[in-house]
């Protein structure tokens, strides 16, 4: 079964994290997005080093240091964060770029594989990360109304 793995999860969350901490406060520490939403801070520095490495986010040194978004958030797709992470995003190793098979011309099922692998791209391209944190912040914003009204 295809599924995203826990560094592409985790991930989003930190980025949605950071993106919704930051606002009118500035840098993140990642002490807290590990706190808020409880991804180890070990595992969560080797995700965080990723989406650095590939210009998703940037750290600021300093007192107040921590991380912010290195692009805006509407320019920054849930693809993105997934390559940042994993590479390529396909259903089956044959559909990647640098996937050499001698059978991939005679193959019977290549060409279902490469439609569905380029079919998730473009919707996972199309969800930009400013969707996920308005999202998040909606349903932050029911959990709330809900324990306020003591659901």
């Amino acid at each position: 079964m295809f599924k995203l793995s826990t560094k592409v999860r985790y991930g989003m969350r930190a980025m949605i994290r950071i993106v919704s901490s930051e606002k009118g406060k500035g840098a993140v520490s990642l002490n807290e997005v590990s706190r808020e939403e409880n991804i180890s801070l070990k595992y969560l520095e080797g995700i965080v080093g990723l989406l650095k490495k590939n210009g998703l986010v940037a750290s600021v040194k300093g007192p107040k240091g921590g991380y912010v978004i290195a692009r805006p958030k509407d320019k920054i797709s849930l693809l993105d964060i997934a390559r940042a992470l994993e590479g390529e995003v396909n259903f089956v190793d044959c559909c990647g770029e640098d996937f050499d098979c001698e059978r991939k011309k005679i193959c019977t099922t290549y060409e279902t594989w490469y439609e569905l692998s380029s079919m998730l791209q473009k919707q996972m391209e199309s969800i930009k990360l400013s969707e996920l944190v308005k999202k998040a912040e909606n349903s932050q914003q029911k959990a709330e109304s809900k324990r306020k009204k003591g659901l």
